[in-house]
């Protein structure tokens, strides 16, 4: 948001250069006009005033209308004197009352943007903090599955090894291994679900390392082949926008292993006017025609939005699907008008087209035979 002291210099400045252009106008057209009009095309200055400085420059250009039009335009001329007095009130009052409404009306405007603004502000701080208590929710559920649950899984595990060498009978051996195998598996889970509630690398190294990591994650769990080419400058982004983006872009992964028929997926990663883009895009079956977000993606949806940001959805260039998520680097950074974010409005293509050309260094994994998923 511009200083007030600055705004308002730059409000007299606009107020003066619309004096200077009506003044033109007005002896432009002088020998047309003579006395008949001595005022009108002051209301430029006062409109272009009252619409960037609101109720004050309004009125400072309408008294410097009444001034310089009684003065330059209205018999006789060059003097503040007036030859019919019921035609220079009149003329006076109908300018007087416009200047006025003007003014009014562009200061209610400016007013409402101003609140519009602190809005907008408040919901994203309001989304932010939203993420900020699930993550640290996340977090700490994490923590207590790798701290309590995980320990009491492993220490039974020891447990049942002692009686599986213990001389047990045959039958409690092998029901002793069948229990270790049940604890294996049940620590394995944890540890996964630990990572994926509270992945450590987002936060000790940044979303791009982490979205690097996800890759061979992806390939285990979904033989999915992921290729990422991430901008290193895309990691300079609020805890909040990269936690958003980074479940987002896991979520989408998830839908292209479960819906799309296809073993390979592309994403792209990069920061461009202060937003964080992201492009998920696949090469499978594409989208219905009459398609209809899931809960899923309504979810990120919602998530973004409650940053600031939007997603985009569009058919890729070769077929499949194209997700377009855009965040802002910066939650709470001023912004000149209250509008979010203007860059959510364009189409999906103009963002994809704005990427970067790949980087050298990506990471991806080694397809394996697609799982062919039925879309539900």
């Amino acid at each position: 948001m511009t200083p007030p002291n600055k705004h308002r210099i730059v409000s007299f400045i606009v107020v003066l250069v619309g004096l200077l252009i009506a003044s033109f106008l007005r002896l432009l057209l002088d020998p047309y006009l003579d006395d008949a009009s001595p005022f009108t095309l002051y209301l430029i200055a006062v409109a272009a005033g009252a619409w960037y400085g609101g109720f004050l420059p309004g009125m400072v250009a309408t008294a410097a209308g009444v001034v310089l039009g009684t003065y330059f335009f209205l018999s006789p001329r060059w003097s503040f004197g007036y030859g019919n007095q019921a035609f220079f009130l009149v003329k006076l009052l109908i300018f007087l009352v416009t200047g006025v409404l003007i003014s009014a009306l562009s200061a209610a405007r400016l007013k409402a943007m101003r609140e519009l603004e602190a809005t907008v502000r408040r919901l994203r701080w309001m989304g932010s903090e939203l993420t900020f208590a699930e993550d640290r929710q996340r977090r700490a559920i994490a923590r207590a599955l790798h701290d309590h649950l995980q320990q009491l899984l492993v220490a039974a595990r020891l447990k049942i090894g002692r009686l599986k060498r213990d001389g047990q009978p045959e039958p409690a051996r092998a029901a002793a291994a069948d229990v270790d195998a049940l604890l294996n598996e049940a620590i394995t889970y944890t540890r996964t679900l630990t990572v994926e509630l509270s992945p450590s690398v987002l936060y000790s190294d940044g979303l791009v390392a982490a979205l690097h990591a996800l890759v061979p994650q992806v390939l285990q769990r979904y033989n999915l082949n992921v290729k990422v080419d991430a901008d290193s400058e895309a990691d300079d982004a609020d805890e909040a926008t990269r936690v958003v983006l980074y479940q987002a872009v896991r979520e989408l992964l998830f839908n292209v292993a479960k819906h799309a028929k296809t073993d390979r997926a592309n994403v792209r990663l990069w920061r461009e006017n202060g937003m964080i883009s992201i492009v998920v895009e696949d090469g499978g079956v594409g989208i219905k025609p009459n398609y209809k977000p899931g809960l899923g993606l309504l979810s990120i949806e919602e998530r973004l939005h409650a940053i600031g940001g939007c997603m985009q959805i569009a058919p890729g260039k070769a077929g499949g699907s194209r997700f377009v998520l855009l965040g802002p680097a910066q939650i709470f950074s001023n912004r000149p008008t209250a509008k979010p974010l203007p860059e959510c409005d364009g189409e999906s293509d103009k963002v994809s087209a704005a990427a970067p050309a790949p980087a050298s260094a990506s990471t991806s994994g080694d397809a394996k035979d697609a799982q062919q998923a039925r879309p539900t």
